[in-house]
């Protein structure tokens, strides 16, 4: 049963260093790429800049989430550690 899990490892890690290189040769050949003319720039950087506004939004929301869980589990830690 060893054998097959060390097998199942190796294609893993294969499979993960195979998608990493993919990963890699398709940005390099999307930026390659001509960016496009004027008015393809400005839609690009309008929607990079929706996309960045976006994310920030979305950073916020999980820091105040992420906040409320550390408290709500850091009291639930401590009565149980003081019910022990």
């Amino acid at each position: 049963m060893l054998v097959g899990l060390t097998i199942l490892y190796y294609v893993a890690i294969a499979g993960s260093i195979i998608a990493l290189l993919f990963a890699l040769l398709s940005t390099m050949s999307v930026m390659k790429q001509d960016a496009g003319n004027d008015a393809m720039r400005r839609i690009a950087a309008a929607i990079r800049e929706g996309a960045i506004a976006y994310l920030n939004r979305q950073y916020k929301t999980i820091a105040v989430i992420t906040i409320i869980l550390a408290i709500v589990i850091a009291v639930a830690l401590k009565s149980y550690v003081l019910a022990i």
